[in-house]
């Protein structure tokens, strides 16, 4: 399934062009610090270009990751059980969407979303770690953010009404 997406062509992912041209900018004008966007995923870029592999394999490494952290995040959901069907859903659900398309968003979920679960779980500093790389891969996961604040504070109850709080300050941000 990585190879599939990895393997990308202008006929098969709309964004082809789009991240090849916009990645090979910042490469050939060295303008890794004037695009402050997506520094995670950017940099992973050059460190591949830098060790001489191609735009394919990059692509097909984004989609592996991306692939392993769902698979991860299914396996600690539920303590392993229904782990198969839990990915199964994700990937039917966001497979095409994600790792297929849109790979920076698919990776930076998948970090995210297993390093919310490790920060609940009590491993906190790798959970941070993961949520920070997620952000770093694309920023839009930082609408998690409101999720990321009642695990660090150890809020686990609250009314409906401040949930309801939480989610309109979290599409504000």
């Amino acid at each position: 399934m990585a190879v599939m997406a990895g393997i990308r062509s202008p006929d098969i992912a709309p964004d082809y062009q789009n991240y090849i041209g916009w990645l090979e900018g910042v490469r050939n004008n060295n303008s890794f610090f004037d695009e402050i966007k997506d520094p995670l995923f950017v940099g992973l870029f050059l460190a591949v270009k830098e060790l001489g592999f191609s735009d394919v394999l990059f692509f097909c490494l984004i989609a592996f990751l991306s692939l392993i952290f769902k698979y991860v995040f299914s396996r600690n959901i539920f303590d392993g059980k229904y782990c198969l069907g839990i990915l199964f859903l994700i990937l039917s659900r966001f497979y095409i969407s994600h790792d297929f398309i849109q790979i920076r968003v698919g990776l930076a979920i998948g970090l995210s979303s297993v390093g919310l679960v490790f920060f609940y779980k009590a491993r906190r500093a790798l959970g941070s770690a993961l949520y920070l790389a997620g952000i770093g891969m694309h920023m839009s996961v930082i609408i998690f953010s409101p999720i990321y604040i009642m695990l660090f504070f150890n809020i686990r109850h609250l009314s409906r009404r401040a949930l309801a709080c939480i989610l309109l300050a979290a599409l504000r941000i």
